[in-house]
């Protein structure tokens, strides 16, 4: 593998996990060993399949889902370069499925080898403890928009915390802009919202000046504003950079005051 082509594995390992360089490209090292590589939209396992291995994602955008037999879909992850999955020893047999939402490059650990990549890498069992506490702390959040928040709130809130992932692997170009391979149908599987509804915020958001989203780039022209707007606090994600930080409910009080704001539909 080209060393350019590791190092970037690497650097985006690194970020995610707080691991040093040395650290980071050593994982990146092991890892690219069982490298697997899937173009978007395949699976990278189905429900029931057997929880025999470890997963890193090393490049693109993945998801973990719920398909229920109506023919619905509920996701209740999504992946980054540098999230780590299936290293829970006691699952037998896969939950839940799992696939590749944009050109994916990930490695594939049996249980085994992953304890020795552990034991090599000093800094591996820290960051899963890191990883996990972060995953926790997402899925909380989820639970309570889905729960508590109206359609607008819960989109706004979903853009602010991938805007902000994102952000932090260190791969934007262009400050404001991430690249965002979801679609509007993921958008509505995530939030528990139907596709009218989803098209629907989506274009209320935009006619209001806080994003622009098009061709799978994601751009938050006013973050702050939008974070006012779902009542987003990035304290659950350990990256705070460049964002003002307020209390989940000054930004409630706050988020009819602004500008343009007040006329979106929050509880719809």
């Amino acid at each position: 593998m080209e060393a350019v082509v590791l190092k970037g594995y690497a650097s985006k390992i690194g970020r995610k996990l707080g691991l040093s360089s040395e650290e980071a490209l050593a994982l990146a090292e092991v890892a690219c060993r069982q490298l697997r590589q899937l173009k978007p939209r395949q699976d990278i396992y189905a429900d029931g399949d057997p929880a025999s291995c470890v997963r890193i994602i090393l490049d693109g955008w993945a998801c973990r889902y719920h398909q229920f037999e109506n023919g619905t879909r509920q996701i209740v992850q999504i992946l980054m370069p540098g999230d780590i999955f299936g290293h829970d020893v006691a699952q037998v047999h896969q939950d839940h499925s799992a696939c590749s939402l944009s050109p994916l490059a990930f490695a594939q650990l049996s249980h085994a080898d992953f304890a020795v990549m552990t034991a090599q890498v000093p800094g591996i069992e820290r960051a899963l403890r890191w990883d996990l506490s972060m995953t926790l702390a997402i899925q909380r959040q989820w639970i309570s928009t889905l729960g508590r928040f109206g359609a607008t709130q819960r989109i706004a809130h979903l853009l602010c915390e991938l805007y902000v992932r994102a952000s932090a692997l260190g791969t934007s170009g262009v400050k404001g802009r991430v690249d965002c391979p979801m679609a509007q149908r993921d958008i509505a599987d995530c939030t528990g919202l139907s596709l009218v509804q989803v098209n629907r915020s989506i274009n209320l958001l935009r006619a209001t000046g806080l994003l622009y989203w098009r061709h799978r780039t994601l751009e938050i022209t006013d973050l702050e504003a939008l974070a006012k707007m779902g009542m987003f606090n990035p304290h659950y994600l350990g990256h705070v950079d460049g964002l003002p930080m307020r209390s989940g409910n000054d930004c409630g009080r706050s988020a009819r005051a602004m500008h343009g704001i007040d006329t979106l539909p929050l509880f719809r």
